[in-house]
């Protein structure tokens, strides 16, 4: 055999382990390999795809806000929304998928960490790997990440090579996390699905009393804030659906903990912050609370999310400002 059909050979033999890998992979039920964020992911996608009661009052946002609304204190008729990691590209494929199955809110409350309005680090890691947009959505919004974003041109190929990595569940994305799980982890992301499902939505993160000794601060907070184009877009765009369907939207701000505070307040990020929303309220006329509460780290349980103590408080000042 010359060593150009032994090449030839070897590429179609690994073309057809590929096939094979993808054909498996989409047999396989990801409850049995994905890690434990997929539960909440997929729960709330079941959820607004039909497969639930409709809500009087959605709460739209981050982890941060999904840990600290508890929904038992609003009414039987609300229902969280909110992913780790989401950002208004989420919120605004979930607020649109909601719609077409149920009838329409009569309140959504919104929150997102500063953070999630200048970054989407879970965009690909979460977003695309739980297969949470459809292909259609996908493409859509990395246009607009591409069109207002201002990335420079030679990562447009990369960028899209990796989003087909996803899409077609290439072994380059999903071998590892298959191999690692030994697919063993069904009867522990079914158990947090159902967890999550009861819970409306709501779940805690991190629920540790001592995180705070070893606290480092996010180098994010030490930078200027810089909304990213396409998150700004499609927040605009959520609050264009609720003002054309008459739905009430209130822009809220997520709990933090002191120690974040005080930094973000030394460095002028919060300076930053406040001047987007007022920006925000004075253009959109949607109701914007313009500063983060801050809270004692005792209310938190890791770095970024509330506890028990730190829900409940925030729950009960929610619901007495707003009685949604």
């Amino acid at each position: 055999m010359t060593d150009k059909k032994f090449f030839w050979g070897i590429c179609g033999w690994l073309f057809c382990l590929m096939l094979i890998f993808m054909v498996a992979v989409r047999w396989l039920d990801p409850m049995t390999y994905m890690d434990n964020e997929y539960a909440s992911w997929r729960q709330q996608k079941d959820y607004i795809q039909g497969n639930g009661q409709p809500a009087r009052v959605l709460f739209l946002g981050d982890s941060i806000f999904q840990a600290a609304v508890r929904p038992e204190i609003f009414g039987e008729d609300v229902r969280v929304l909110a992913l780790g990691g989401a950002t208004s590209i989420e919120m605004n494929y979930a607020l649109q998928e909601y719609l077409k199955h149920y009838p329409k809110p009569e309140k959504i409350f919104m929150a997102f960490s500063p953070l999630h309005y200048a970054n989407m680090e879970s965009y690909r890691s979460r977003n695309l790997y739980f297969h949470y947009l459809p292909w259609r959505q996908v493409v859509d919004s990395q246009l607009e990440i591409y069109k207002r974003d201002k990335l420079p041109w030679f990562q447009y190929v990369p960028d899209m090579a990796e989003d087909m990595e996803y899409m077609m569940r290439l072994p380059t994305k999903y071998f590892r996390t298959i191999f690692d799980s030994r697919l063993s982890r069904g009867d522990f992301n079914r158990e947090q699905y159902e967890t999550i499902r009861q819970a409306k939505g709501h779940r805690y993160f991190g629920l540790s009393q001592e995180w705070h000794h070893s606290y480092q601060p996010y180098v994010g907070w030490l930078q200027p804030f810089e909304p990213l184009g396409s998150i700004d877009y499609y927040l605009r765009d959520i609050i264009s659906i609720c003002q054309n369907n008459g739905i009430q939207l209130y822009i809220l701000q997520a709990p933090m903990h002191n120690l974040d505070y005080e930094l973000i307040t030394e460095s002028r990020y919060l300076h930053d912050f406040q001047q987007y929303m007022e920006k925000l309220a004075q253009e959109t006329g949607v109701p914007v609370e313009i500063t983060p509460p801050a809270y004692d780290v005792n209310s938190f349980g890791d770095n970024l999310h509330v506890n028990q103590i730190g829900a409940l408080a925030y729950s009960q000042n929610l619901k007495s400002r707003y009685n949604p």
